[in-house]
């Protein structure tokens, strides 16, 4: 039989992780989107650039999604190992000293 073990302090730096991802991804949109296509010279090539720029935006978009509910259920599965330790650590305790 496998122990499982987790251990807070990598829970929480994976939470963080998790829940800052959606900001700095945004940070890197707008910078994205904010950039002048013209620079590149060609309509084509221009054209291209503003599409990629709207597909990186729609990607961050969902990858902030999708790291924000990642953050919540690492937070709720941290919430789930506290209580089970606590109840494991009830169960071990002695139950009542001097008879029933």
């Amino acid at each position: 039989m496998a122990d499982l073990k987790i251990k807070g302090d990598t829970l929480n730096e994976l939470h963080h992780t998790f829940a800052t991802i959606a900001k700095r991804m945004d940070r890197a949109g707008r910078s994205m989107k904010g950039a002048d296509s013209e620079v590149v010279g060609a309509w084509t090539l221009i054209k291209q650039v503003q599409d990629f720029a709207d597909e990186w935006d729609y990607g961050i978009e969902q990858l902030g999604k999708h790291a924000d509910g990642a953050a919540q259920m690492l937070r709720k599965i941290a919430k789930d190992f506290d209580g089970l330790e606590r109840e494991l650590e009830a169960a071990l305790q002695p139950k009542g000293k001097g008879g029933s």
